[in-house]
């Protein structure tokens, strides 16, 4: 197996887990309440990139969800919502 399919980003992760990125974004770095949720070694900041091993992922968020492709339920919903989602510095 290729060491780079057991790292991921973190809209990668959110995508695969199902999560909104900044969920998975706060796990990496922690937040004013909480700290990370993932143990040295885990995950890596490359820039502003936080780069996540699946086993991490797998540990704190359990195991990735079987998606099926035959449905578009949660593509859908996604479409539609992400026009509505606000980013940083938006009105």
């Amino acid at each position: 197996m290729n060491v780079l399919d057991e790292v991921m980003t973190v809209k990668e992760a959110a995508e695969r887990w199902g999560k909104a990125g900044i969920t998975v974004r706060q796990a990496c770095s922690g937040y004013k309440r909480a700290s990370s949720r993932f143990l040295p070694g885990e995950i890596r900041q490359s820039g502003s990139t936080w780069l996540i091993r699946v086993d991490a992922m797998t540990r704190a968020f359990g195991p990735e969800p079987k998606h099926n492709d035959n449905d578009l339920t949660s593509n859908v919903l996604m479409s539609v919502m992400n026009p509505f989602v606000k980013r940083k510095g938006e009105q």
